[in-house]
């Protein structure tokens, strides 16, 4: 079976893990968004064969997202970025431990950490990315638009619709 992944199936890598961890949170890579699929199936791979590998990976992508990383310059890997794959990590079974994400996600809310205090959301985006990257599989939230879509659908089904949905094989 030869597919994407296969040279990390096969090749001795056990010598270089830390360089390909360290090489996913260098600040030069510029990761975009449809990138990250392709790393996160390197990643699996990666962390499937090496177990050192999530040990090297995984500690500066929460730098990164909590704002501890990067170089002397300030220059580290998106937080965002660094949210999503993080994300993408517990979907995937290589994080477990949910508590550190859920540290990063309740400061980027604005939980207050007395009573009385009211909400002061701090990172907005973060939020957004952790909700549209594994909010439906991590916290079990459905999105208005998918349960609109499904009530049409289900209305459909039973007969109950306005019958403008046309189920056919091409569809």
């Amino acid at each position: 079976m030869n597919g994407p992944n296969n040279p990390i199936r096969t090749l001795n890598l056990t010598r270089y893990v830390e360089e390909v961890a360290a090489a996913l949170t260098e600040p030069q890579t510029k990761v975009k968004q449809s990138d990250i699929p392709g790393i996160v199936m390197l990643c699996v791979e990666m962390h499937r064969r090496y177990e050192t590998f999530s040990q090297s990976l995984i500690p500066a992508l929460y730098a990164g997202v909590t704002g501890n990383g990067g170089n002397s310059d300030g220059e580290a890997l998106p937080r965002r970025i660094c949210l999503r794959l993080l994300t993408e990590f517990v979907i995937h079974g290589i994080i477990t431990d949910l508590k550190p994400l859920v540290k990063v996600i309740n400061e980027a809310a604005g939980i207050p950490t007395e009573k009385g205090k009211d909400y002061a959301v701090t990172d907005a985006n973060l939020i957004v990315t952790f909700s549209k990257a594994g909010g439906h599989e991590i916290l079990g939230c459905v999105p208005r638009s998918v349960r609109l879509d499904c009530e049409l659908l289900q209305n459909e089904i039973s007969g109950k619709g306005k019958g403008n949905l046309s189920l056919s094989e091409g569809d």
